[in-house]
């Protein structure tokens, strides 16, 4: 009897062995993925989570093409209004305009300056503009933090390009340095003048006159820098400083004393950028002009910036998607049974459970035959 009972117990052992490895092999065939061994099970795990890094490169390269288009579509609205505001310049300009209709082309330019601080503004998707001239937009494009994995979108300052005064004219860089050519004259004079005051060794008027063109220079390009605002207007700050430090340098005048004369000549210039454009006459007319021959290369620069920057990520967004596929079928064929082989496999298991079955009922029988002679 006792051998009767250690052939029942090695019987249901088998039983259970063939009918979980029954399971897993159903399993397996259900799911159309293999049971791992360590090894392999890390190499998948290791493969998945680069397949998600390049879906989120990828999430990241659309977001920003969407910020991209954007900017590129405001560019284009701009463009068109700077070569509006052109005509009409050049229409105020023309001999024998009528006063109305110079009243009439003021109104329209000034209109459409403020219309392009408007787009400018408003070219944001997700707090991210590349019009506003603010951080360049950082694109996560690899799987790792080497500079290598991010693009740089560069942006464009429209602001700084055009800054819009109160009474709607604009005035940007090339106007500033127009403006500030013209009245450079006049400001070395008066930082002359006023330098002359404050030396406190006896300075010459020529020497004065040096130190004011160096205040006067600096001053022009801290009035330009402090129209940008941000990260330009503390570079404005920057040359103020310079300008007061060359004073000194020049003319052993006090730090105080310098900063007051670099001062004045920093308001003279100021004032000189934040001058309206007036297109009724005749000066003012060609000084839009000027100006916005320089603006609209600027615009288009940007244009083809931002276009180069769009054809970059659409480059990188497909070489991720490339590779994202290319991993998950690695992920696949690993993990990918062989249906036919498992199939064969589940029939020998049936068939091996049907004969566990038969002589575990073969051993029942047995075993009744044997207690019937006890009775």
């Amino acid at each position: 009897m006792s051998g009767l009972t250690s052939l029942s117990s090695t019987l249901t052992g088998a039983v259970n062995d063939t009918q979980s490895k029954i399971n897993t092999t159903q399993t397996q065939l259900a799911t159309n993925k293999k049971t791992l061994d360590p090894a392999q099970q890390g190499v998948v795990t290791r493969l998945t989570a680069q397949v998600s890094g390049f879906a989120a490169a990828k999430s990241n390269i659309t977001q920003a093409q969407s910020v991209i288009n954007v900017a590129q579509t405001g560019l284009t609205s701009i463009s068109e209004m700077l070569t509006t505001m052109q005509t009409m310049a050049t229409k105020a300009s023309t001999a024998g305009v009528t006063a109305s209709d110079a009243a009439s082309y003021q109104a329209t330019f000034s209109s459409l300056a403020s219309q392009i601080q408007s787009i400018a503004a408003s070219a944001s998707v997700n707090g991210a503009n590349l019009l506003s001239g603010a951080t360049p937009l950082s694109v996560q494009t690899g799987l790792d933090s080497d500079p290598a994995s991010k693009t740089t979108v560069n942006s464009l300052n429209v602001s700084a390009l055009l800054v819009t005064n109160t009474v709607g004219t604009i005035v940007g860089d090339s106007a500033a340095n127009t403006a500030l050519s013209a009245t450079a004259a006049t400001d070395a004079t008066a930082a002359a003048a006023a330098v002359t005051a404050g030396v406190t060794d006896g300075g010459t008027a020529p020497q004065a006159a040096l130190i004011a063109s160096t205040a006067v220079a600096l001053a022009r390009a801290d009035a330009i820098s402090i129209a940008g605002g941000g990260v330009a207007q503390a570079a404005g700050e920057a040359e103020f400083d310079a300008a007061a430090a060359a004073i000194t340098a020049y003319s052993g005048a006090t730090p105080a004393t310098a900063a007051a004369i670099a001062s004045t000549a920093v308001t003279a210039d100021l004032s000189a950028a934040a001058a309206p454009i007036d297109i009724t006459t005749a000066a003012g007319a060609q000084r839009a002009l000027d100006q916005l021959t320089s603006d609209l290369a600027t615009v288009s620069a940007g244009q083809s910036t931002l276009s180069a920057s769009n054809v970059g990520l659409t480059s990188q967004s497909a070489m991720a998607d490339n590779l994202g596929v290319n991993l998950q079928n690695t992920i696949d064929s690993i993990q990918k049974p062989d249906q036919a082989a498992l199939q064969i496999q589940l029939t020998q298991l049936n068939n091996q459970a049907t004969v566990d079955f038969y002589l575990i009922s073969q051993m029942n029988t047995a075993s009744q035959a044997v207690l019937s002679l006890f009775r």
